[in-house]
């Protein structure tokens, strides 16, 4: 009993040193150069989707959302605390955290986790990035935004993009599943615009453990909990994924705005993805898939660039 105080002393240590040096990389005075931070949020956005393949095939589609959110938000947590950042939170603000936690994530988690469970990593990397386009059209609908013709013409070309994938073969359900989560991950801009003046690490654990408090009681509730979890996969997929890869995103919007931001990690997420997927699983994409690729992912960088 007397080594357990040490221990976890030591642990704690560890864990907070990570998450410094981690925020020292990821600081003004880091010599990372302003778009190796947008780099490096697409490798975290899209490199890791194997990972994810590999979880659902282990543990129910509902258990991995529950599962992934909750290690996401106590790490999440910690990288707060490690900071030495005080919680962004406004109890008047509840219904915001809703629809940030249970719409923005809970909802295209389990969308996602089904979509992993049926279909392969790299097609569901690759129609995620149509988030870009439900991104814009948001800002036409709610923030009274003008489409320029640049951004038209990606739209068409991702969304035919979209429709070539599908034609090529590619099960109907499975895109459905994968575009609709798309769309709901897209509305975190809507809710984190409504809560502008939050710090982006308090709406990160904010919307996390907005998610975990729905998804882990209806995992257990159906029934789908796994009694040993593959703990190490879901921990590198939430870090990389969820911390490293929100802090690099934030940091370059700091430095490069949010248009190359956006361009640069939903271009270069679905590369990663993709890459990823052919070297982790030996997936790979028949020839009208690369073509519906390429449609995918060049729409989506007109889409961000071709503004007004």
């Amino acid at each position: 009993m007397n080594n357990q105080v040490p221990k976890k002393l030591k642990a704690r240590a560890l864990i907070k040193t990570g998450f410094v040096l981690l925020a020292m990389r990821l600081s003004k005075s880091s010599p990372l150069p302003a778009i190796g931070f947008a780099l490096l949020a697409a490798f975290a956005f899209g490199a890791f989707n194997p990972l994810a393949k590999v979880i659902t095939g282990q543990v129910h589609w509902l258990a991995y959302a529950a599962l992934v959110s909750a290690v996401s938000a106590v790490m999440a947590f910690l990288a707060l605390a490690a900071f030495s950042t005080r919680l962004s939170f406004e109890p008047a603000r509840w219904k915001d955290y809703l629809g940030l936690g249970l719409v923005g994530l809970a909802l295209p988690m389990l969308l996602t986790g089904l979509a992993f469970s049926l279909a392969p990593s790299i097609h569901v990397g690759l129609l995620l990035r149509l988030e870009a386009f439900f991104a814009v059209l948001y800002g036409v609908f709610f923030f009274r935004e003008r489409l320029s013709r640049g951004q038209m013409a990606g739209i068409v070309l991702g969304c035919g993009g979209a429709l070539v994938f599908a034609a090529g073969g590619f099960d109907w359900f499975s895109g459905v599943v994968i575009v609709a989560a798309s769309a709901l991950f897209a509305s975190y801009l809507f809710f984190s615009k409504r809560l502008e003046k939050h710090d982006a690490l308090s709406l990160v654990v904010i919307r996390f453990a907005v998610a975990a408090a729905w998804l882990l009681p209806l995992a257990f509730l159906a029934g789908v909990m796994p009694t040993n979890p593959p703990w190490l996969e879901i921990g590198v997929l939430s870090f990389f994924t969820f911390v490293v890869g929100t802090l690099a995103y934030t940091e370059s919007v700091q430095h490069n705005g949010v248009w190359l931001t956006g361009a640069v990690t939903q271009f270069f997420a679905g590369v990663f993805s993709i890459a990823a997927g052919a070297w982790w699983l030996g997936e790979t994409f028949s020839t009208v898939e690369w073509l519906a690729a390429g449609m995918v992912l060049v729409g989506g960088l007109a889409v961000v660039l071709a503004r007004k």
